[in-house]
């Protein structure tokens, strides 16, 4: 039984990590459960439980934290404005974006840009 435990979790792991790896390279694209699961071939059962025991988390928190936290990085190290980095990080609404980005940083983009 132990031996299966591993092979499934080492099984999950990489499945996720191929999904994360997805994710982190294509922050522009829609992103969405459905595209995700269109693209990497997988059904959403499969990669919802991926997530769940592979990451502890949900695909669509997994996306917005990576978009979020590629923000933070492109903010704090070009001259970029701050719809021009929503909208490479796949926020369509830069106000959107400002309210996100404000309850997962706890300052708006505009000041992380300054700091």
């Amino acid at each position: 039984y132990i031996l299966v435990d591993d092979m499934v979790k080492m099984e999950y792991n990489q499945g996720v990590e191929r999904v994360a790896s997805y994710i982190r390279e294509n922050l522009r694209e829609d992103l969405s459960v459905e595209n995700l699961c269109a693209k990497l071939n997988l059904s959403k059962s499969v990669l919802y439980e991926q997530f769940r025991l592979g990451m502890n988390t949900t695909a669509s928190e997994f996306v917005t934290n990576c978009r979020l936290e590629r923000a933070k990085e492109l903010l704090t190290t070009t001259e970029q404005s701050v719809s021009d980095v929503a909208m490479r990080c796949g926020f369509d609404d830069a106000a959107y974006f400002t309210r996100v980005f404000r309850s997962f940083h706890g300052c708006t983009p505009s000041q992380m840009k300054k700091n």
